[in-house]
Parts: structure tokens; sequence; C-alpha cells
């Protein structure tokens, strides 16, 4: 069965030769579409055939916003650091991407998928980890661990903000200062390429 990489941030291309993992699931990666919620294989780096898809109201850990073809009009492969550049180049920030790999590449295959990791689907008291070190950044993607584990924060509140056009990262900081427990210490919020996805949501920390 034809695989493709599944890799999650810029850094673990570093791992793509070492890690390659078969993973099943309900949908081959080739019918991905756009608003499909998954919950895509665990670790850094996969080779992946297939992902399981559940519906958007189950909890998910990422939902597909965007599926496009690379624009390169060569018949050998490129290698993996030229395509996974392209296909980070063209998701969204803090994308996980599917890409080709050589052997669905001499298929034909030129699809890109972008994942974000979803922060709709969080709970109170459910742990996390950052995928960078926050530094009171406005995240898009977030990793849910058990509490027993190493984290970096504890959600400890949830609210949506108003509806309208995003008001800006100023906004929305101030408009979490004034709405989260006082005992929170960092938020995950809205950014502005988000917010057009419908991302109206505060979560509240406790780091």
């Amino acid at each position: 069965m034809t695989t493709r990489y599944f890799i999650s941030g810029r850094g673990a291309l570093v791992l793509a030769l070492a890690l390659t993992i078969a993973c099943g699931g309900d949908k081959s990666v080739y019918d991905l579409e756009v608003g499909d919620c998954i919950v895509p294989p665990s670790g850094d780096v996969k080779e992946v055939a297939r992902v399981q898809s559940v519906d958007c109201s189950e909890p998910h850990d990422g939902e597909v916003t965007a599926v496009f073809d690379l624009d390169l009009d060569v018949e050998e492969y490129p290698g993996e650091d030229r395509i996974s550049d392209l296909a980070f180049d063209g998701c969204p920030e803090e994308s996980t991407v599917l890409f080709p790999l050589a052997e669905s590449w001499a298929e034909g295959d030129r699809e890109v998928v972008c994942i974000l990791e979803s922060i709709f689907d969080l709970s109170v008291g459910d742990c996390i980890s950052y995928p960078s070190d926050g530094g009171g950044e406005l995240l898009t993607g977030v990793k849910r661990l058990e509490c027993g584990e190493p984290h970096d924060a504890e959600v400890i509140g949830l609210f949506d903000m108003p509806e309208g056009d995003f008001p800006g990262e100023d906004e929305v900081t101030d408009y979490a200062s004034a709405n989260c427990p006082g005992e929170f210490d960092n938020f995950l919020g809205p950014t502005e390429e988000s917010w057009a996805l419908g991302d109206r949501e505060i979560v509240c920390l406790d780091e």
C-alpha cells in the first residue's frame, strides 16, 4: 500500500528516514478533504496510508484546513527536504503536513494535506504541552497529555469571543485577560488565520 510522510513541524524532518511506521485507519490519505476531522498517528513522523476520521463533534486531534497540489513539473522525485519545505510553506503555521514519498510521486501523487492540531475540543481539566515555548504567543496547536505526565499547563477556563471581524492580537489578549480566571498564567486564542476558519475560543491555562 502506498504511504505518505506525516510530519508535525519542520524540526521533525531529521527523523524522516529513521521512523517509517505503517499506520492503519478508516480513511485513505488520498481521500482527505478540507473540514475532515481526524485522529493523527502519534509521534513526530509517520509513513501513513490511512488515518482515523471522526465526526467533528467528537474529540479529535486535527482538522484538515487545506489540500493542494505542488506546482512542480518534474518527473524525478525532488527529495523529502524540497517537498517538505514546499509543503510547510503552503500550509498555515503550526500545521502538520502529509506529503508525497518517492513511491507515490512516481504514481503521479503531488498532493499536500495541511492539518491543524485542534484546540477546539479541549475541556477544563485537560493537560497539554505547547508546540513551542509559548512565551505569551497565541498558539494554534497543542498536544494533549495525561495530567500525570510532565506537561506545560492545565485548562482552567473556556469561552468564546464575540462574532465579527478579527479584532487583532492585542484585543484578543485584552479579552482573555479580562475574562479568564484570576489564577490563569497563559492562554490559547485565535489568530487571524484561525479566526477565518471559525475559531473564536479562548482557552485559559494554569502553568
